[in-house]
């Protein structure tokens, strides 16, 4: 993360508990970014974030949930959205609870995002 061209000071990450999201959080961390996690743990485990536990904070919450999203999103200047129902057989199983996951999910955190007054872009120093 170390870019000079990029210093993100605050951030949201939506599946943060996940692989791929625990390595972004602790990168954005080892950048000195105040991080918040939102994540159900559905498929993501806390001991992802072991590393860097005492320096997030972390919002046990589903992103379809919109004011779980909203206080998680709130003074955060970005949001990586890694949160998704990413398992075929339960996509399959259960169709409609994973659009709503992946596809309203997304939507309300853009509509979270957008309230909260997120950048579209990440800010230039």
């Amino acid at each position: 993360m170390d870019n000079p061209e990029l210093k993100i000071k605050s951030a949201l990450v939506t599946g943060g508990a996940g692989f791929i999201g625990s390595h972004l959080v602790e990168a954005l961390v080892a950048d000195t970014c105040r991080v918040t996690v939102l994540d159900n743990l559905s498929t993501g485990y806390l001991e992802n974030l072991e590393a860097c536990r005492e320096k997030i904070t972390f919002i046990e919450g589903d992103i379809r949930d919109e004011e779980a999203l909203t206080r998680a999103v709130r003074g955060c200047e970005v949001a990586f959205h890694l949160a998704a129902e990413i398992f075929v057989p339960r996509t399959i199983e259960n169709p409609v609870k994973s659009a709503k996951v992946n596809t309203i999910g997304t939507l309300n955190l853009l509509e979270a995002a957008k309230q909260e007054g997120v950048r579209r872009e990440p800010p230039r120093v």
